[in-house]
């Protein structure tokens, strides 16, 4: 940049096609933001990618792993039984004095029913 201005100062003749050194000073700057401005853009796409990468393997790792699914399907299961066999529980409807009593006991209570009176039609679910 000296040496350019230099040239001008001393008065030698300059190309017409040759930039000023505004010219060329706007250029660098030009320059120098677009560079900084890929930089940028490299590192938020890296981060982007290790960041993606990471949470698809920790995906990968908890769909894969056979103890996980296999542990919550025990669980399911006990919860389910457990609300077929127990007393526990809210009503399920006040209005209408309905409630969850254990599957066996339903079952019981049914049949006793049936068999009470055989021309009796099939209470509806």
């Amino acid at each position: 940049m000296a040496d350019l201005d230099a040239n001008f100062d001393a008065g030698q003749e300059v190309s017409p096609l040759a930039p000023s050194p505004e010219e060329l000073e706007a250029q660098e700057r030009r320059s120098s933001w677009t560079l900084l401005g890929l930089s940028a853009a490299m590192v938020v796409v890296a981060t982007a990618f290790v960041l993606g990468w990471n949470a698809w393997k920790t995906w990968q790792t908890r769909e894969r792993d056979p103890g996980t699914a296999a542990a919550k399907i025990e669980k399911l299961r006990a919860a389910e039984s457990h609300d077929m066999n127990s007393y526990d529980g809210p009503w399920v409807d006040p209005a209408h004095e309905k409630v969850r009593i254990p599957i066996d006991r339903a079952m019981q209570l049914l049949a006793e029913e049936a068999t009470s009176d055989p021309a009796r039609p099939a209470p509806k679910p």
